[in-house]
């Protein structure tokens, strides 16, 4: 009898959890895809999954799972490859797998190509639920991805390879959330920030390339050329992926366009509910961004967002509702937006007042929860 089957025996009867391993890639990590991967770990049902979280070793990664009360492991994926080691690999995950009890194998968020883990599950016959968080290149082909159970994507963008390539797997949509009590209560914090009565046009996020944030400040050097009252807010860290030095680089380049003056760069910070709440408009300049978990984030505090037109941005936003659209890669439709926002003052108590309630309706955890458990229910009878 398959898994789902025993769930439906009888309403009264008390059932085992079912033992889910859920893989992360990183030790050390940081960013709204891992603030995801971490909430989504701690919410599962507990009287239906018993969740063993795996990170590759010590790191601020496994102190973020287990300070939710989850158990924690240390085990590595590698990438596939001919060499001996690889082949050792799947070995021991396939020991590790039968040690732990495993029967659902959860990949968190999907990074390694033809992962070792994945194979050793599929060898052993355990169903493999696959999150993606980031679009992949159409020409990605992995044959572990190909041959999960379910992918699941943080929208639609994080899916589309599968249109380009036939693959077994059955693919759904599960949109990121966020913990909308954290931001009820945010202040606006900008004096502490900026001078007295700046407006405040910010960026947050993990400093790489990918997100932007070069436009960001092109668009910044045209809005300031015509207002003396806006400061420019850039949160966020150097890359936990790898030492590229982008944020340094990204205050060079403010410095190099002559705006420095008019940048605060804050680091890595965890206020983000009052960040967000100390902004007039925030700007998501990405070019490959999955989700945009900072979206919501703003929106929730009832701050506009002016977002590319790329990848899953336009599934956030609502163009002329809670945000604006502009092409990637185009600071002058970047700043005509953000200055259009700044003059109109009817729109933004507009926004104020809809955008809070809009993405509590579309994102709410219970909602997308519902339909991540549905898909690991799913595989599990696939099983």
């Amino acid at each position: 009898m398959n898994a789902a089957a025993t769930r439906c025996v009888d309403p009264d009867t008390p059932l085992m959890p079912t033992r889910l391993l859920a893989l992360y890639h990183r030790a050390e990590t940081f960013g709204g895809s891992f603030n995801s991967v971490v909430d989504v770990a701690a919410r599962l049902d507990r009287r239906r999954f018993e969740v063993i979280a795996a990170v590759p070793g010590p790191g601020n990664a496994v102190r973020a799972f287990a300070e939710r009360g989850l158990e924690t492991t240390f085990a590595e994926e590698m990438a596939g490859s001919w060499q001996p080691a690889y082949a050792w690999s799947v070995a021991r995950w396939a020991w590790r797998l039968k040690a732990l009890r495993i029967r659902l194998v959860y990949v968190t968020d999907y990074v390694t190509w033809r992962s070792s883990a994945l194979l050793a599950a599929r060898l052993q016959g355990l169903p493999r639920v696959v999150h993606l968080r980031a679009p992949m290149p159409s020409t990605a082909l992995d044959a572990e991805l190909q041959k999960a159970t379910i992918l699941v994507g943080n929208s639609r963008a994080s899916l589309r390879f599968v249109q380009d390539h036939p693959t077994h797997a059955e693919a759904r949509v599960v949109h990121n959330f966020i913990d909308f009590a954290l931001f009820d209560k945010a202040q606006d914090r900008r004096g502490t920030l900026v001078p007295p009565g700046s407006r405040v046009v910010g960026f947050l996020g993990v400093f790489r390339p990918e997100k932007g944030i070069e436009y960001f400040l092109e668009m910044a050097r045209l809005v300031a050329s015509k207002r003396d009252d806006v400061r420019f807010l850039l949160v966020g860290g150097e890359s936990a992926v790898a030492d590229i030095g982008w944020l340094p680089k990204m205050r060079q380049r403010a410095a190099d366009l002559g705006i420095a003056d008019r940048c605060v760069f804050t680091g890595e910070r965890t206020d983000v509910a009052d960040l967000m709440k100390s902004m007039d408009v925030l700007v998501v300049p990405s070019l490959n961004e999955g989700f945009g978990r900072v979206i919501v984030e703003a929106n929730a505090v009832g701050v506009p967002v002016v977002g590319a037109d790329a990848a899953g941005i336009p599934e956030v936003i609502e163009d002329g509702v809670t945000g604006r659209l502009v092409p990637p890669r185009d600071p002058l439709a970047m700043a005509a937006a953000v200055e259009r926002i700044l003059d109109d003052a009817e729109w933004r108590r507009l926004v104020a007042t809809v955008a809070p309630q809009r993405v509590r309706e579309r994102f709410s955890a219970e909602t997308q929860m519902a339909l991540l458990e549905q898909a690991l229910d799913d595989a599990l009878a696939k099983s």
